[in-house]
């Protein structure tokens, strides 16, 4: 997917309204440790963004997320919010 070039490029390669959209947050740590992101699905509208740049949104989040945490932390808690 190109994560090395994503996370290079910084968060200037996901469209600014992405970010700013709510569609995808960190919010800091379960009971054991891990990362937990938070995705909630009422702010995605298909129309806004391609499947590609979806992606490279959710690969940086991620991504950065998980250089937050030490060495050897490679489990994230996902969060899907399906409430209007």
């Amino acid at each position: 997917f190109g994560v090395r070039r994503l996370l290079e490029q910084g968060d200037g390669a996901v469209r600014r309204h992405l970010w700013e959209s709510g569609k995808g947050f960190l919010w800091g740590e379960d009971r054991q440790g891990r990362l937990i992101a938070v995705l909630p699905i009422r702010h995605h509208d298909r129309s806004l963004q391609t499947v590609d740049e979806d992606m490279r949104h959710t690969v940086f989040l991620m991504e950065s997320g998980r250089r937050m945490f030490p060495a050897g932390t490679d489990t994230f808690t996902l969060i899907f919010d399906l409430r209007d």
